[in-house]
């Protein structure tokens, strides 16, 4: 896909990132008010179970909320989504290397969900994490860790994300763990965020300057 296709891509999910950002939050004060007994402008409020009035009644199922609980979008989940095992938070800057077509699209719209801002290319400022797409065609996994530590700020943290067992672009775990050591890193942690893909966490040691 080439930058143009790429671009018209990108900016599709991003309006659809941003509806539903907007349409969650104006539902979410919505249900407030009328929790509070504040009746909707126009027509009187319609009780139900946990305060939420019926015209969103199957909004907010969809979105899996647990209208007799009374929950907010997302407490009812049992599991939470890949990108919440990340460790991101929202107005982190989050930098994105190794896209390619392959990757996790429903886990990059969670990663930008969690941060509400889009993952950055080429970064002005230093980041505090970095989404690091590999597979073993890319080349030697040192050579991508050193690249993405370039604008990581001092006690940011890279998830270097390699296709599962299986799957075309797969990197043992020997593989990853001698470049992570090549690259002077430590690596920490592993997340199962995507059907296809697995996360790595990998930091500069204690003590290591920038």
């Amino acid at each position: 896909m080439g930058d143009r296709g790429r671009g018209q891509v990108e900016a599709g999910r991003r309006d659809g990132r941003l509806l539903r950002q907007r349409g969650r939050r104006r539902l979410t004060a919505i249900t407030r008010r009328e929790s509070a007994g504040a009746p909707r402008r126009g027509a009187p409020a319609v009780s139900l179970p946990g305060g939420c009035d019926e015209k969103y009644r199957a909004i907010w199922q969809a979105w899996g909320v647990d209208i007799a609980g009374g929950k907010a979008p997302g407490t009812s989940k049992e599991t939470p989504d890949g990108a919440e095992l990340l460790g991101l938070t929202l107005d982190m800057v989050v930098q994105e290397l190794g896209w390619d077509e392959d990757v996790d699209a429903d886990l990059r719209d969670q990663i930008m969900d969690l941060i509400d801002a889009e993952m950055v290319d080429e970064p002005l400022e230093a980041v505090d994490a970095v989404i690091l797409w590999w597979r073993d065609e890319d080349g030697d996994v040192a050579d991508g860790l050193v690249d993405a530590t370039t604008d990581l700020a001092s006690g940011g943290f890279v998830w270097l994300l390699t296709p599962k067992v299986g799957r075309p672009g797969f990197i043992s775990a020997a593989s990853l763990a001698e470049g992570v050591t090549v690259a002077g890193l430590s690596l920490t942690s592993t997340a199962n965020v995507a059907h296809d893909w697995q996360a790595t966490k990998v930091v500069r040691p204690k003590g290591a300057r920038k």
